[in-house]
């Protein structure tokens, strides 16, 4: 009886998550998985391609990756503003058209500086433009109390993506697959999502705000009076200003740049780290890869329902010290179970760290920005996770693979102590509480 009970209390909880959640959600949550799907018989090897089929050297590779993403930092501040003044589909159907032509794009070049040209490209303007249009939809959708639970959902619904993929990959890789032939599958995913996206997504940016000859509402305060009745409306000029002006935000963005460096990790250089330095194959870094999405899968609902109303600021800064150890504690390690070991302790900060400094970063903004600050968050996730390829490949280098892999677990235990001095200095908005 008590199983049964138990079963039946995490189904009627499924069913409740299922109701309160539009469908428009659950679209950007079917969308996110089969993203994913595509993209991860890819991404996870780009840098093996880059370094084993192309002959680039380690610094060239993680230059190559991480400016890749600073080159899409000024399409992220683009994309906020246009998802907030004309939209947020239109982003989304561009990051899906792109990714689907550059992916099909590296299944037929050849020739170097090409392929440089469209590893830039698709760093850009691809997954980045999805993540920020996407993290607006779920807020113009959710209530702001369920936001962490969105985006625990959203997390499960990314790793579910990524299951499959690099094992299928890294088999078929181990097997004598060519690369090519991964790539054309990839772009076939993400073409047949385009069409999909473009007719069921509907607009969710919320009605226009603007008052003639006024700015568009930023802020509403409710002052004495009945329940819910608004006395005063507080108008701002459109714009980033508002956002650079929010100094606990930045702070905060500042700080995740640290645990940001740990994770980015996971998709660029580790796999070279792995099968150069620690002499893994192919297949197990799928599996690696697969049993990351397993433990996210299983574990990112709950344990953001479980957690969500405690201090998000303690539990990021626990969350960034995971990550740094998960990532940088194979610097002190051989191969075998110790990695699959590590990649747990790695998981777990992922499952605590993505929802909840998403929600921080959700709960600071206003509707009238919301995708202005989600393409500054955008801008700091992509450009903490640049830091990873740009800095330790050339750290490996100069210094070697494991002194240079040693400074990412020094990394991930900087950010948390940083997130908790953040959290000393002064308690943040009530949002962030849960």
């Amino acid at each position: 009886m008590p199983v049964a009970a138990a079963r039946g209390g995490r189904s009627r909880a499924v069913i409740s998550a299922a109701r309160v959640f539009p469908g428009q959600f659950w679209l950007i949550v079917g969308a996110t998985v089969v993203f994913l799907s595509s993209s991860s018989l890819v991404f996870p090897f780009l840098a093996i391609y880059l370094h084993d089929r192309i002959h680039l050297s380690l610094g060239v590779v993680g230059g190559l990756l991480g400016l890749s993403a600073i080159i899409g930092l000024p399409l992220q501040i683009a994309g906020g503003w246009w998802a907030d003044r004309h939209g947020r589909r239109g982003v989304v159907l561009l990051s899906m058209a792109s990714a689907a032509i550059l992916t099909a794009a590296l299944a037929v070049v050849h020739d170097v500086g090409l392929i440089v040209a469209i590893v830039l490209a698709s760093g850009a303007v691809g997954w980045p433009l999805f993540l920020t249009a996407t993290n607006a939809i779920v807020g113009d959708l959710v209530p702001q109390e369920r936001i962490a639970e969105a985006f625990g959902i959203v997390r499960v619904a990314l790793n579910l993506g990524v299951v499959f993929g690099p094992m299928i990959a890294g088999f078929a890789l181990a097997a004598g697959l060519p690369f090519s032939v991964l790539f054309g599958v990839s772009a076939a995913g993400c073409g047949c999502l385009f069409a999909l996206l473009a007719l069921l997504l509907k607009e969710t940016r919320p009605a226009d705000r603007a008052v003639a000859g006024r700015g568009p509402l930023v802020a509403e305060t409710v002052t004495e009076g009945a329940p819910g009745v608004v006395l005063e409306a507080v108008h701002e000029p459109a714009g980033y200003r508002r956002v650079l002006a929010d100094r606990r935000f930045l702070a905060f963005c500042a700080i995740t740049l640290l645990p940001l460096f740990c994770y980015g990790h996971i998709s660029t250089i580790y796999p070279v780290f792995l099968t150069q330095v620690l002499h893994v194959s192919y297949a197990t870094w799928g599996l690696l890869l697969a049993l990351n999405a397993i433990v996210v899968v299983a574990l990112q609902y709950p344990v953001v329902r479980v957690l969500q109303r405690h201090d998000r600021l303690l539990l990021v800064a626990l969350a960034s010290a995971l990550l740094g150890l998960g990532i940088g504690a194979a610097a002190f390690l051989a191969a075998g179970w110790p990695l699959f070991a590590l990649m747990v302790v790695f998981s777990l900060g992922e499952i605590v760290f993505v929802p909840l400094s998403t929600s921080i970063a959700m709960g600071l903004a206003t509707d009238a920005e919301r995708g202005r600050y989600m393409g500054v968050w955008s801008i700091v996730w992509v450009g903490g996770q640049a830091l990873a390829p740009l800095v330790t490949g050339a750290a490996m280098d100069r210094l070697g693979g494991r002194p240079a892999w040693a400074l990412i677990m020094v990394a991930g235990l900087v950010g948390g102590a940083l997130y908790v001095a953040l959290a000393r200095v002064g308690r943040p908005r009530p949002t962030l509480a849960g």
